[in-house]
């Protein structure tokens, strides 16, 4: 896998933030507060270098506002970033297939109404700068910052075995043309390759059992905590982790045993790892919280639900292995 030194980046240090979704305003305040000023269009820090975990589009008031902080930013070195699903669906909701001329994302009402911010606000020649710029985002990144100290980034869930499957149509962990077309496919490995990377791993509920997401659409499964491969109860690896009620009939519903199997896991010597996604609430602290006192972890997500009148966190790494709840740093939605 590609790893990004130290040395080619950052000597100070990395500042993970989380999902944006066009929150503009939010952001300016974290990066302010972390340090970043604005010089000559590009927020910079001294000597610690931003690393944007995706989903910088829809929902928000400020979609090209966003973007136009994000992308000097990335494009000048002052911060690194990985896609998450929110870029991936735009390119493909603006790339006709090769054989049909058919948007590869269907322009359903459920699509239309997901991406509609970025539809209104973002359009022309700054539409076309925004997809030319997804384009060029990495799906993960490895930064290894010398004498043991690495940290892995991407947007969901840290797969191996499919990062190896899309390795031979990616440029550079950069998706291609021709990878887009096959993730698009839902009768394609590619497609659940991304799903995975980019969405989270998922499992089917027992028994025809369905709730409902954030935006209202009934689900047969639900989003794993991943990492657990030694779970035995579908409440154990949920996400969210309250989708299931206590006493409800999924509740303590023994997960089958190819469930189980098929659960990725995270091992225990592998370099900690920063995520998006998971619209996360309450105080931030790592999702495998363990000892002391469940403040350390191997694994933290950076969303934070901005998006629903949350906070934008970042996460200001400095090379430790287990990463501590006292590393993060948040800003209110709304000031």
């Amino acid at each position: 896998m590609t790893t990004v030194t130290c040395t080619e980046v950052s000597a100070g240090g990395y500042d993970l933030i989380g999902d944006i979704h066009g929150y503009n305003e939010p952001l300016q305040r974290l990066l302010e507060e972390l340090g970043y000023q604005n010089k000559n269009g590009c927020y910079r820090h001294d000597n610690r270098t931003a690393v944007f975990l995706g989903d910088f589009i829809d929902r928000g008031p400020g979609q090209w506002e966003t973007l136009q902080i994000v992308m000097p930013m990335v494009r000048s070195d002052a911060a690194l970033a990985v896609m998450g699903n929110h870029e991936f669906n735009a390119l493909a909701y603006h790339t006709p297939h090769p054989d049909t001329g058919e948007p590869l994302r269907k322009w359903s009402k459920k699509n239309k109404y997901q991406h509609k911010a970025f539809l209104d606000q973002v359009t022309g020649a700054k539409r076309d700068a925004a997809l030319a710029f997804f384009w060029e985002l990495p799906l993960w990144l490895e930064i290894d910052a010398g004498d043991g100290k690495r940290l892995r980034v991407v947007h969901a869930c840290w797969h191996e075995p499919f990062m190896d499957l899309c390795a031979p149509l990616l440029n550079d962990r950069r998706i291609t043309k021709e990878l887009l077309v096959k993730a698009s496919n839902p009768d394609r490995d590619e497609y659940n390759a991304l799903e995975t990377l980019l969405k989270g791993h998922e499992m089917t509920l027992p028994d025809g059992l369905t709730f409902k997401d954030k935006g209202g659409t009934v689900r047969t499964e639900v989003r794993t905590q991943w990492w657990k491969s030694r779970a035995t109860k579908y409440h154990q690896v949920t996400l969210p982790r309250n989708v299931l009620k206590k006493g409800s009939k999924a509740y303590d519903c023994d997960l089958p045993e190819q469930l189980k199997n098929a659960m990725p896991g995270y091992p225990e010597d592998a370099p900690p790892v920063v995520l998006g996604h998971y619209w996360e609430g309450g105080a931030p602290r790592p999702m495998d919280a363990r000892h002391p006192a469940g403040e350390q972890g191997k694994i933290v997500c950076v969303d934070y639900s901005v998006a629903k009148a949350g906070h934008l966190v970042a996460y200001r790494w400095c090379g430790e292995q287990l990463l501590h709840a006292a590393k993060f740093h948040a800003v209110k939605a709304r000031p």
